[in-house]
């Protein structure tokens, strides 16, 4: 029996909770989303799931004498196809028992659309920039001479590390397939670290972007802005894809090979130009929230659905760089 002198904490933890919830929520942290601001969306996507692009090539010219005819060319168009390929949902539900037993729920269910929709730009994200691996794997993908990908790296900083020389070489394999609009470059988080510890680099290093109009700790919403490296505007992303067994890579001149390449980061590269991006996509449906009342389960049941096209866009608009990431083996060749 308590002590029936008095009523205190010791006696009566019975009727005390034993935990106290705070009256908030809070949500967790997740890393921003950057991916869409560099992706072609097809706003003129027709009836049906299917659509055939149609490219024309480039103007030629001839030599020419006087007195001769013109020689007069056709122009090459081709078509590439694109569809309709992702169909996706995110769905839950809150029993009535629960609704009415927790003081959070209305909190709780308020909370449902905007996690669902997350959820779906959040794998949205890393399907974007899973298509640097449209390229040929286990390839160097050569565009006129010029490798669009290959390992970070040499002997003085490491293989697997982003070096100067990186950049550079990946402005010029742009450039020698005619994109030379503004660069970015979107690295693993890992990468940034290596970077910015490399005092042979660190100095060079700009901490304001060149072509995007925002500053460095990201006032644009889904930016993470990291520095500015040789003409490149440089993005930090927790999504990029991750790659392994590509035994037949080099580095970026193609002198040394690669005997182990495990859990390897990849660093995508482009110009970032209208309509000549190298992800595109479509929307049939943008994420579109519902919610109705299951009597038979006696519960509330949302789903966001959403459905949409994706691909690759212009590949040559395109280097993909592979390095370290914190769990990853690059071992060369001796």
């Amino acid at each position: 029996m308590a002590d029936l002198n008095g009523i205190n904490t010791r006696d009566q933890a019975a009727a005390i909770k034993a935990i106290v919830y705070s009256g908030a929520l809070r949500e967790a942290l997740e890393p921003e989303l950057i991916a869409m601001n560099y992706v072609d969306v097809i706003s003129s996507f027709p009836d049906g799931d299917k659509w055939q692009d149609v490219e024309i090539g480039n103007a030629t010219i001839s030599d020419y004498h006087e007195g001769e005819e013109i020689d007069y060319k056709g122009l090459e168009i081709g078509t590439r196809d694109f569809e309709i390929n992702e169909y996706v949902n995110s769905g839950h539900y809150v029993t009535a028992k629960f609704a009415q037993d927790a003081y959070l729920a209305s909190q709780i269910m308020s909370k449902i659309p905007g996690l669902e929709a997350r959820a779906i730009y959040a794998d949205l994200e890393q399907k974007i920039l899973a298509l640097a691996n449209k390229q040929t794997i286990n390839n160097a993908n050569k565009v006129n001479g010029m490798s669009h990908r290959f390992v970070a790296g040499d002997d003085e900083s490491g293989w697997g590390v982003l070096t100067p020389e990186d950049f550079a070489y990946a402005s010029v394999a742009l450039n020698k397939v005619g994109y030379t609009g503004p660069r970015i470059a979107i690295i693993p988080s890992y990468q940034e670290y290596k970077i910015v510890s490399n005092p042979r680099i660190k100095a060079s290093l700009q901490f304001n972007p060149k072509f995007e109009g925002i500053v460095r700790e990201g006032v644009s919403s889904g930016m993470k802005f990291s520095f500015q490296i040789y003409g490149w505007d440089v993005y930090t992303s927790e999504y990029l894809p991750q790659v392994s067994g590509e035994l037949l890579l080099k580095d970026r001149e193609g002198a040394k090979s690669f005997a182990a390449l495990n859990n390897c980061g990849e660093a995508i590269l482009f110009t970032n130009i209208s309509d000549r991006r190298p992800f595109r996509m479509a929307w049939r449906q943008m994420p579109k929230f519902e919610g109705k009342w299951n009597m038979d389960k006696q519960r509330e049941e949302y789903v966001t659905v959403a459905r949409y096209g994706l691909d690759i866009g212009d590949k040559e608009n395109l280097v993909v760089i592979l390095c370290a990431d914190t769990d990853s083996t690059i071992t060369p060749q001796a």
